[in-house]
């Protein structure tokens, strides 16, 4: 497994500082796959319009998140140094990026322990669920705001992860179909760990990998906005000096 920093965001008058946290990507990325479970995005996307403009968004590489860690003495994995998104920043704020899943359902996370914690979880819910033959299919909906749950079924909204509140994604070390993420409510301050499978290790992977850039833009947006503010109160401000020296 190779791991990524820098993909949880911490709120500070919304996301003013991108925290280090962890999230695991497997090492198994190609370019080539064939992905029949990655959904067409209009299909399941409430944001989508084309009359609105797409933004001009500059993000940084997973490569470039990696050198950007708090820890100078971090190694890049080799497999990270070859690691792209999969998808235009522009489709994850305007559009989402949809993945056909398996539910497995979710844990409540007692004592919260990093990655570790998402793996335990893993394993309950693969034990609990191992006989169960049909299980709820799930599309995951991704976009900078956080995550969707739709019912493939009915299409219908089943639940909505902020994504300030999604933290420790990765994959099952022993299934790399199996993957997870853990939440915080913030109305009981409880952790609970969400637990899928996909049809592919490719595509568990990617949506892992998916997650971490919407992070990512999720903190540009921020940071673009923040900048915005700053400006439009300098301006504001300098016309009031000039107003004050005029009279």
């Amino acid at each position: 497994m190779a791991k990524i920093s820098n993909f949880s965001v911490i709120e500070t008058n919304r996301y003013d500082t991108l925290d280090l946290s962890e999230l695991e990507v497997a090492d198994t990325l190609n370019e080539d796959y064939c992905l029949k479970d990655k959904l067409p995005n209009e299909d399941f996307d409430d944001h989508a319009s084309d009359s609105v403009p797409k933004p001009y968004l500059r993000i940084r590489s997973p490569t470039q998140l990696m050198s950007d860690s708090r820890d100078p003495d971090r190694k890049v994995p080799h497999s990270l140094m070859e690691a792209q998104w999969r998808h235009h920043p522009d489709e994850l704020v305007i559009n989402s990026c949809n993945y056909m899943t398996k539910y497995l359902g979710s844990t409540l996370v007692k004592e919260l322990h990093g990655l570790e914690s998402t793996k335990t979880s893993i394993q309950k819910l693969k034990a609990s669920t191992k006989d169960i033959a049909k299980k709820p299919s799930i599309i995951l909906s991704i976009s900078y705001s956080g995550v969707k749950f739709i019912n493939a079924e009915t299409q219908q909204l089943v639940c909505e992860h902020e994504i300030r509140n999604i933290h420790c994604a990765c994959q099952d070390a022993e299934d790399l179909r199996h993957f997870a993420y853990i939440t915080k409510e913030h109305q009981t301050h409880n952790h609970y760990c969400h637990v899928f499978s996909s049809h592919t290790v490719e595509l568990a992977s990617e949506i892992i990998l998916t997650l971490g850039q919407a992070f990512e833009v999720a903190y540009q947006m921020a940071m673009k906005e923040k900048a915005e503010r700053a400006c439009s109160t300098g301006q504001r401000n300098y016309i009031n000096s000039r107003n004050i020296s005029a009279s």
